[in-house]
């Protein structure tokens, strides 16, 4: 069954939802079609897509279904009954690649949300993988147990992706894991196709499947407002302007606030905005006192107690950007990536870091790189706001300014 939610040009919002709910195919038919080896899944007299145990599988052979999504923000959700026990290590994959319509698909950079039975290494989990052709092990981003054991139970899945980028992916209703994919392994038009293979010792039950495009949940308003700027074209020496240091070896430099030490350190400059509501931004641009993608991080603060002991970062070093969660103090802290992307970032460059509600994001010159849901770990109602330096073998790059927003 099919139903279209909008159609506009340039997109169009549409989803397809099959309970099985005809008479028994064996094998199976369309929308349904097989790729690769092992046994075609059959549709019984129960309403379900019967998938055959498939261990042995070398070309990862499994059932596709016909239809993707248009947009870059869409769901897959499925219902089944997969009975894995034994110490053997055993697998349900739903592998986000081309659909059965193309010849021969590849599993080259797909993505793949895989079920796993594992009890060598513990209990039964769930895990994002990037998957660079059928012979790899993959890349494994983010996994986290199953809130039931998958043998006796009855478990709904649901996987959300946004931008084509961010991945999440719940367990009966639950929050399980997230990760923001690599460039190279993100759905595209063409490549958003739902594909199971059940590489297991046992058979699998699908009981129904849906695949949709949906609204993203960040709220990626334009409606801010600038509250606060600072360019730091004063003196060098202490910022002052109502700004609080936590920590030392930082100060402004050639119209730059910047590591100053030459031990390894951490600073935070933050204010309080007075922004309790949870609608933060801050943006700034990288200074060019000590060069960006070094060892040691600059980052971006939101959602900070007056104590600078908790908040959330946009971290910039290395070729990469986090975004995190910190305890501890600005002068020491200790984070907790909720999701991360390669990036390569230039002097002059234009950083921005929001958060609205359950949901942070970061752009590199007005281009969105980075999200994550936060999932209510860090109180909104945290008001103060700013940067951070480091030095870590080498000094982090500087801030030339600082805005800081509020809204939607």
């Amino acid at each position: 069954m099919s139903f279209l939610i909008r159609r506009n040009l340039p997109w169009a919002w549409a989803g397809w939802v099959d309970d099985f709910n005809r008479p028994p195919e064996n094998p199976i038919k369309q929308p349904w079609g097989h790729f690769g080896d092992g046994s075609r899944a059959e549709l019984n007299a129960s309403a379900e897509m019967h998938m055959p145990a498939n261990y042995s599988s070398t070309i990862g052979g499994g059932e596709s279904y016909e239809f993707q999504p248009f947009t870059p923000n869409f769901g897959m959700e499925w219902e089944m009954w997969w009975p894995v026990e034994g110490l053997v290590a055993q697998y349900f994959n739903l592998c986000v690649m081309e659909n059965w319509a193309k010849v021969g698909p590849s599993f080259a950079n797909s993505v793949l949300i895989r079920c796993r039975h594992a009890p060598v290494v513990g209990a039964d989990d769930v895990h994002i993988i990037e998957f660079d052709g059928l012979m790899s092990s993959g890349n494994d981003l983010a996994g986290a147990t199953s809130p039931v054991p998958y043998y006796g139970n009855s478990v709904t899945l649901k996987v959300l992706i946004d931008n084509d980028a961010l991945c999440r992916v719940y367990v009966n209703g639950l929050a399980r894991c997230q990760a923001q994919l690599t460039p190279s392994h993100r759905p595209h038009p063409g490549k958003r196709g739902l594909n199971f293979f059940n590489n297991a010792l046992c058979d699998a039950w699908i009981r129904w499947a849906k695949i949709y495009d949906r609204p993203t949940d960040f709220p990626l308003s334009s409606l801010w407002v600038e509250s606060f700027y600072d360019d730091f074209n004063r003196a060098a020496g202490a910022v002052g302007n109502g700004w609080t240091q936590v920590g030392a070896n930082a100060a402004i430099a050639n119209n730059s606030w910047s590591a100053t030490g030459t031990s390894n350190s951490s600073t935070g400059l933050i204010r309080d905005t007075g922004i309790t509501g949870g609608s933060q931004r801050i943006e700034a641009i990288a200074g060019g006192n000590n060069a960006p993608n070094a060892s040691a991080d600059s980052s971006l603060i939101l959602r900070c107690n007056a104590a600078g002991t908790e908040g959330l970062a946009a971290n910039f070093f290395s070729g990469h950007i986090y975004l995190a969660r910190w305890t501890g103090s600005l002068s020491s802290p200790t984070f907790a990536n909720y999701t991360n992307t390669p990036a390569t970032i230039a002097a002059g460059d234009k950083l921005r870091f929001s958060t609205v509600g359950d949901y942070a994001w970061i752009e590199v010159n007005g281009v969105l790189v980075c999200q994550a849901q936060l999932f209510g770990a860090v109180a909104a109602s945290n008001s103060w706001a700013g940067l951070r330096v480091e030095r870590s073998g080498s000094n982090s790059h500087s801030w030339n300014d600082a805005r800081i927003f509020y809204g939607p």
